[in-house]
């Protein structure tokens, strides 16, 4: 490649347009996003079958992870969205242009956020509350891994529950009152997950004290 050309190319590139520049970034996290949530989703049909679900499980922890990797690329593509409508412009065609892919992201968001909702709830066996207590105070590495997983999956939560905030003021906003209710529905399950897996913390914290 000759100086002349490199320079050429350069020159193209410092003249895209920063919402176009921003569009590639978001189209590289929507394309990633596109090949975790099938993977995601696969796991979350084969753990709903099952009868009892430990932290423990391969598949569980795999689709923890791909949770987590999906909330970081939702993150991404929500900040990404709401950059490229905030950007000063003086083109009425490209503020169209800008508003347009900020709302087909939060369409996007809107549509395959709730896909995360679905991660199946950690079970036990039936048995006796006493012979539960004596098991828990007997493994101290379970412990230690289940309040990790925990605080983990509650910051997990959290992010949900300040995006699905995020997307309900923007219904309201437009006064979408069909998401509104959906939307309120869904903060409000993802706020009860959140209190119940602070309890799990507290109760576990409690049990670490103890010791």
């Amino acid at each position: 490649m000759t100086i002349s050309r490199r320079r050429d190319e350069s020159h193209e590139l410092s003249n895209v347009p920063p919402a176009i520049k921003l569009y590639q970034s978001a189209a590289k996290y929507r394309l990633l996003a596109d090949e975790t949530l099938p993977k995601y989703n696969s796991l979350i049909i084969n753990l709903t079958n099952r009868e009892t679900i430990s932290l423990e499980d391969r598949d569980y922890q795999m689709a923890a992870r791909y949770r987590k990797v999906l909330m970081d690329q939702f993150a991404e593509l929500d900040k990404l969205g709401k950059h490229i409508k905030a950007l000063p412009t003086n083109s009425p065609t490209l503020k169209r242009v800008q508003a347009n892919i900020a709302q087909a992201t939060l369409q996007y968001l809107q549509t395959h956020m709730f896909t995360l909702q679905l991660m199946p709830k950690i079970t036990r066996a039936q048995d006796t509350t006493s012979a539960i207590a004596e098991e828990i105070k007997t493994l101290s590495l379970a412990d230690m891994t289940r309040l990790s997983d925990a605080k983990q999956e509650l910051e997990i939560l959290e992010q949900q529950a300040d995006q699905v905030r995020g997307f309900l003021d923007d219904a309201v906003r437009r006064r979408r009152f069909e998401e509104v209710a959906t939307l309120r529905e869904s903060l409000r399950e993802v706020e009860e997950e959140c209190e119940a897996t602070r309890q799990v913390i507290a109760e576990l914290d409690a049990i670490g004290s103890s010791r």
